[in-house]
């Protein structure tokens, strides 16, 4: 039975990809994608951010492309469609070459279960490192890891510190995993678990203490200052919006959930039922313990992500197999069915989004501007800090000529007396205009000066 869902799962790409290649614009030209593209085709190196050297595994497009010469569109495109394909790779290898059908579509499972927003949001290093993991995993538990040699534990290590280093909270995904696959007699053992565990954790510590980073440290204290207060955290925004979000777009996060607990509760499996309580739980409370205000939904939702594994993993593994083939199907398909129309839905306020900067643009392509955000309607623009780049793409694409736009949030202290003409203003440094590559900037503007459209009453 699982290799013929593995095989039907391949299918579901398909409709992904569509998406990925007709929503390219909502996905590239949005926030951090803008700004990574910038980076790597003004510096023609990737730019790795916090120590997260994962990230090369999708930033290879828009590096390789530029040593090629590749169009800045054609490379947006490529890029959007990459994390999908990349996915996908990671589907095959699992279950093509390691022959880990399960494993396959937990992974598969996890990337539509609840996904809508995240979707849109496709440069963090989280989701990006999930898949990884998952193939990682599956190596481990299958025929071709039972050998067990130097070379395997070597190359093991390796993976792991990657895992680690792909974001802060895989260490978390990793180990509940692990501990699940000895559970379901997965041919891990004992001993791998200690090795996974402490190898990650190992990885964890040496990435937090050795490599820090103001943001992953800010964090991880404010969750860690948290934990005490777990009374607390029904109260916090991000919890309130996270349980109504299960009226719209999480709705099988409670769902299975409880079909889960009903199910170990029956088997009589405790070790299994307290494992993943505990982990739903747990993760819950850490997560919105450390963003307790209203943050973005692409922001919160991809930090849900790792629940998808944990759910996905019960469900394959467990509540799947005593089922009748029909019920599978069609629970799997159900899933699917509403993980693709959930997705494309959702491109709606992305797709508002893009349409306001492009009517924007479109008044405000001659000179340099720099806008106070009070004169946007932010709820569309969502956050002003990637506008410099997002405009530079567009204008770039649309109309071959390069527009220098900011929207931020004290336009009047934006332009410093260091400011030179010559200089392209982003959101954290100036980027002089002879080092950036004529390809990608066309930079024909003779004003040596921004105009500063400051608050709204000035």
């Amino acid at each position: 039975m699982f290799r013929n869902l593995y095989r039907l799962g391949m299918l579901m790409y398909l409709p992904l990809l569509v998406l990925a290649a007709v929503f390219y614009l909502e996905r590239t030209a949005f926030i951090d994608v803008a700004f990574i593209f910038f980076k790597v085709l003004w510096t023609g190196d990737m730019a790795i951010q916090g120590h997260r050297f994962g990230s090369a595994i999708t930033q290879v497009v828009p590096w390789a492309g530029g040593k090629l010469g590749i169009g800045l569109k054609a490379l947006m495109m490529a890029y959007s469609v990459w994390a999908v394909l990349y996915h996908f790779v990671c589907y095959l290898l699992c279950g093509s070459v390691l022959k880990n059908y399960k494993m396959a579509l937990v992974l598969l499972c996890s990337a539509i279960l609840f996904v809508a927003d995240s979707f849109y949001w496709i440069q963090s290093e989280l989701p990006q490192g999930l898949p990884f993991m998952a193939v990682v995993l599956a190596w481990m538990s299958s025929e071709r890891f039972r050998g067990r040699n130097a070379l395997h534990y070597a190359l093991l290590l390796a993976c792991l510190v990657t895992i680690a280093f792909f974001h802060p909270l895989m260490f978390i995904p990793t180990i509940y995993l692990v501990v699940f696959l000895w559970l379901s007699d997965e041919g891990i053992s004992k001993a791998d678990i200690a090795v996974i565990a402490g190898g990650v954790l190992a990885a964890f510590l040496a990435k937090v203490f050795l490599f820090p980073t103001n943001y992953d440290s800010s964090a991880l204290d404010h969750a860690g200052g948290s934990l005490g207060q777990f009374t607390e955290v029904f109260g916090f925004e991000t919890t309130r919006l996270f349980f109504k979000s299960w009226l719209t777009k999480y709705y099988w996060i409670p769902l299975l959930s409880v079909g889960i607990g009903v199910h170990y509760l029956l088997a009589k499996q405790y070790a299994k039922l307290l494992l993943f309580v505990a982990a739903m739980v747990g993760y819950i409370v850490l997560v919105h313990t450390a963003f307790r205000q209203n943050v973005r939904p692409f922001y919160m939702e991809n930090l849900y992500l790792p629940m998808g594994f944990f759910i996905a993993a019960a469900l394959v593994y467990d509540v799947l197999p005593p089922m009748r083939p029909k019920l599978v199907y069609g629970l799997l398909a159900i899933i699917a069915l509403t993980g693709i129309v959930r997705i494309y839905t959702t491109h709606e306020k992305y797709t508002a989004r893009l349409h306001w900067a492009e009517r924007f643009l479109d008044r405000h392509r001659e000179g340099k501007w720099v806008y106070d955000d009070s004169r946007v309607p932010m709820d569309t623009l969502m956050m002003n800090w990637g506008t410099p780049y997002e405009f530079w793409m567009l204008s770039t694409i649309k109309y071959d000529t390069t527009a220098s736009i900011v929207i931020a949030g004290d336009a009047e202290a934006y332009i410093t007396p260091a400011f030179n003409r010559m200089d392209f203003l982003t959101s954290f440094e100036p980027a002089p205009y002879p080092e950036l590559p004529g390809r990608y900037f066309k930079l024909r503007d003779t004003m040596s000066h921004y105009a500063i459209v400051g608050t709204v009453g000035e």
